[in-house]
């Protein structure tokens, strides 16, 4: 079973070049990164597929130890929006109860 997701992850204390290829090189994918005016922290946002019962903290925390173990003072933070169950709301008619007529 896999399960899509969006992550927004922010960034503080690691180059922009390193964060860049460290996620092209594991996810495949290219984050686009921008840097939250006066602070230094890097933000982006990437789809990301979990597949094998792989959860969404085993990914932070991976991302995490390897940014940390380039730097030790490093903030890492991911958000994850799971995108097969987003909340929602519904209005109108009820087709269900039509088709049983």
């Amino acid at each position: 079973m896999s399960r899509n997701y969006e992550a927004n992850v922010k960034i503080k204390g690691i180059d922009e070049e390193v964060i860049e290829e460290y996620f092209k090189k594991n996810f495949n994918y290219s984050i686009s990164l921008y840097e939250e005016s006066d602070t230094g922290t890097l933000e982006g946002t990437m789809e990301v597929c979990l597949k094998n019962g792989v959860m969404d903290y085993d990914v932070h925390k991976k991302i995490s130890d390897y940014f940390k173990s380039i730097n030790p003072k490093a903030l890492v933070n991911t958000q994850w929006t799971d995108l097969e169950n987003l909340p929602f709301e519904e209005y109108g008619d009820d087709f269900e109860e039509d088709e049983n007529d």
